[in-house]
């Protein structure tokens, strides 16, 4: 079984409103299916950051020039690991590569292999298991804007964890 808590700070980014209610829906409805915990609709562009010095003050210069952009999803796919059992894939530009690479290096956390997806289950249910409930599920989000970035304080379990900063994204003027 894999530990399930996190450890450090994380920078999501969310998506807008109407794929976020979406998400959450679907979110909710599996987290009461499997008694496991709730947690906001994201895709995590770091983790693991340690030094906390001035956290939220250098996420919101990191991100204040940033502009809203969006993305394209996949299908629903599972993984071995907790924190991403049940996940719906999402395209890995070059833009949000580079971000990625950027964001790692700016927190000072270790470049990682990088496969971006937006979790729907935190579990360590069976691989049969994850494969039926992935195969239940239908999401009809082919694209989506992110308009916010948030940081969280994710040590401990998924219940445990905090926002602890937000940023709204530029919209690009005409």
């Amino acid at each position: 079984m894999e530990d399930d808590s996190g450890i450090g700070c994380s920078v999501w980014l969310v998506p807008e409103n109407t794929a976020a209610k979406k998400i959450t829906s679907i979110i909710s409805e599996l987290s009461q299916r499997y008694a496991t915990p709730l947690f906001e609709p994201h895709i995590t562009i770091a983790k693991g950051i340690k030094n906390t010095n001035n956290l939220p003050g250098r996420f919101r210069e990191f991100f204040k020039s940033t502009l809203q952009f969006e993305l394209s999803t996949g299908g629903i796919n599972i993984d071995e690991h907790f924190f991403k059992c049940v996940f719906i894939e999402v395209e890995k530009t070059a833009f949000l590569s580079d971000l990625r690479k950027k964001a790692d290096s700016y927190f000072r956390v270790p470049e990682r292999q990088y496969n971006p997806h937006i979790s729907l289950l935190y579990s360590d249910i069976s691989m049969a298991e994850r494969e039926r409930t992935a195969r239940s599920l239908s999401v009809d989000i082919k694209k989506f804007a992110i308009k916010k970035v948030k940081l969280y304080l994710t040590i401990g379990k998924a219940y445990e964890w905090k926002e602890l900063a937000s940023v709204s994204l530029k919209t690009l003027k005409p």
